[in-house]
């Protein structure tokens, strides 16, 4: 690790900093990275699913390696805090060019953190239990365990086998109540983006 990052990375564990990982968000804009599939495109609205196809596409024809630099190093930076101890949480914030979507994103993260060297489970961790952690309530949400809330997702495949299987989400309980994520993805077709 490059002695700048080894010091921000000691600096924020010294002083307790937790850090909100938002990789999707410079993929979003950096040339080279996967389009968003037709199902999450279809999701937003025409201006933001046209704003994001331009901005795609301009990042595409970019010959700068700049944005795929940053990438890295956020990449390198995320994983080097959360193997020093640091507490890593997961922030899908839909800023950038568009291409961070409500829902979607939240898989995508998972993903980017697994392709930043960190392990299924602790990519899963900084996604759930972290969160709950950062807000001080990991004695009663955030992972599976007798005696606390359990919000879940059903995905249709194996996760460990496949981490696409986090796009496959079949169902989602949540306060008690399941709900039917397909039916819940029609509900808002056409709709992402609109404030």
């Amino acid at each position: 690790m490059a002695k700048k990052q080894q010091f921000d990375v000691q600096t924020l564990l010294k002083h307790h900093v937790a850090l909100t990982s938002t990789i999707t968000v410079f993929e979003a804009g950096t040339p080279g990275r996967p389009m968003l599939p037709d199902s999450v495109l279809d999701l937003m609205s025409l201006q933001a699913r046209s704003n994001y196809l331009r901005n795609y596409g301009r990042n595409a024809q970019s010959t700068s390696q700049d944005g795929i630099k940053v990438l890295q190093h956020c990449m390198a930076f995320e994983k080097a805090y959360f193997d020093a101890g640091g507490l890593l949480v997961d922030g899908t914030d839909p800023t950038g060019n568009g291409g961070v979507v409500p829902g979607y994103s939240n898989a995508r993260e998972v993903e980017l953190l697994l392709e930043a060297g960190l392990s299924l489970p602790d990519a899963i961790k900084v996604s759930t239990l972290n969160g709950a952690k950062y807000l001080g309530i990991d004695k009663e949400r955030g992972s599976i365990a007798a005696g606390k809330y359990a919000d879940l997702t059903i995905l249709d495949g194996d996760l460990t086998a496949d981490p696409k299987a986090l796009h496959k989400v079949l169902w989602v309980f949540k306060d008690g109540l399941g709900y039917d994520s397909a039916k819940l993805t029609e509900s808002v077709k056409g709709d992402v983006g609109i404030r």
